[in-house]
């Protein structure tokens, strides 16, 4: 008992000793210099103040407004909020030292159970934890406020004047120190953010620069064969030279007009929606394609004439040119191209089906993905690998949805969905003009 008593009696003047406390609190504040993220520094800052303060627990609850509750940082010793994870910041109803802290930004000081038991009718973990004193104390900020520093102690005492002020300005400078190693956090993130996408950039560069050489070249080389007066074509020939020139400058056009609509959709700018007929709409898309591509087979089934969506009819255009460019650069050239139109729910849907080599069941979700160019794509097929990446945003500007499927025997299915135009007379909506 002697003993024990002669323990207390000492750590009671090293306590009291405000010299003692300060060189302790110097040297801590010091080190969290050292900190490369905040819960390194949390776990610095409540360390110290253990040793300093002589208690036995201590936490940093870090507030978070967006989700309203508290994140724990830098636990040591026994007593713990509820999980060691977020818990919910209490309603005012529900009085606790920590959210009575933080709300009015006062610190609180109990010096035994009893006391705190007296103030709070919902007795803290601490006290379930057999702590006795507790301290709470709010950390702000230039920026605000940031949590409250909680420590516990596993015996009845009293703190001094010195000792307060001196924790409470520790608990601001660790709020300052903990901020600063979360902004040197977010700043490290983002310059790894920005790394990641400059070397997409570079990737894009280089797979778009490809892209447009060839179709390029293949203008150039034409058109100066067929304007040099001392060749001499015969009809054939010409025409081959034309439709390669044609073909070609199609293709320009699409790799451009898919960079534009992903300029766009970047910038923020919403898309005017509108009724459209969608089989009316489709079979206009579709008789474009088997003009271009007068070698190829497709066929047509509609599910009904009348299926309404509400949508852009130059994003739907777009995207049924993606998805059959698709399917003709992939699909055996003596198998039928598919088109489905249909409708399901509040839905209008349309497919898009092929015979080529279809898609692994792993890559499904990946396939949509910006410059995503599967690693079993055969060497000959050119694209650059935003063709599909267009295709999800245009849909998901008008509220709808993309998704790709394998084909049962064998091939692809690429779909897309838009809501359905409700109002009443839809049937007797014409479609717009093509843009």
């Amino acid at each position: 008992m002697k003993t024990a008593t002669a323990r207390g009696k000492k750590r009671a003047r090293a306590l009291s000793d405000p010299l003692s406390m300060l060189k302790g609190i110097q040297a801590a504040t010091a080190s969290l210099l050292t900190a490369e993220s905040a819960e390194e520094a949390a776990q610095l800052a409540v360390a110290a103040s253990i040793k300093v303060m002589g208690a036995s627990a201590g936490f940093v609850a870090r507030y978070e407004p967006e989700m309203d509750h508290f994140r724990l940082m830098g636990l040591t010793g026994s007593p713990a909020p509820p999980s060691a994870g977020p818990f919910p910041l209490l309603p005012a109803a529900v009085r606790t030292p920590l959210g009575v802290a933080f709300q009015t930004q006062q610190s609180r000081w109990s010096s035994s159970a009893v006391e705190l038991r007296r103030d709070f009718s919902t007795a803290p973990s601490r006290l379930a934890a057999g702590m006795e004193a507790t301290a709470d104390l709010p950390m702000t900020t230039p920026r605000g406020r940031y949590g409250v520093f909680c420590l516990a102690f596993s015996d009845v005492r009293s703190f001094t004047p010195e000792e307060i002020e001196l924790m409470e300005t520790f608990a601001n400078l660790c709020a300052q120190a903990l901020e600063r190693a979360e902004l040197f956090d977010e700043t490290r993130s983002q310059a790894e953010r920005l790394k990641i996408a400059n070397a997409a950039k570079d990737e894009f560069l280089g797979l778009v620069s490809h892209e447009l050489r060839t179709p390029i070249t293949m203008i150039l080389g034409n058109a100066t064969i067929l304007s040099n007066p001392l060749r001499g074509f015969d009809e054939n020939t010409r025409r081959e030279s034309v439709l390669d020139i044609q073909r070609e400058a199609e293709r320009l056009a699409q790799i451009v007009e898919n960079l534009l609509v992903l300029a766009r959709l970047d910038s923020g700018k919403g898309p005017d929606r509108e009724p459209v007929l969608m089989l009316r709409l489709v079979e206009q898309i579709l008789e474009e394609t088997r003009r271009r591509y007068s070698d190829r087979s497709f066929e047509l089934e509609a599910s009904s004439e009348n299926i309404v969506v509400l949508a852009n009819s130059a994003y739907i255009q777009l995207v049924l040119r993606n998805y059959l460019g698709n399917a003709v650069k992939y699909a055996p050239p003596n198998q039928a191209i598919g088109v489905k139109v249909g409708q399901e729910a509040e839905e209008g849907i349309v497919t898009v089906l092929d015979r080529g080599p279809g898609i692994a069941e792993d890559e499904i979700a990946a396939i949509f993905e910006p410059f995503y160019r599967s690693p079993s794509n055969p060497g000959h097929i050119s694209g650059v690998g935003i063709g599909l990446s267009v295709c999800r945003n245009l849909i998901g500007a008008l509220g709808g949805r993309v998704w790709a499927s394998q084909r049962k025997g064998g091939g692809s299915e690429f779909h897309f969905a838009l809501p359905l135009f409700a109002e009443a007379g839809a049937r007797e909506i014409l479609p717009t003009s093509p843009a």
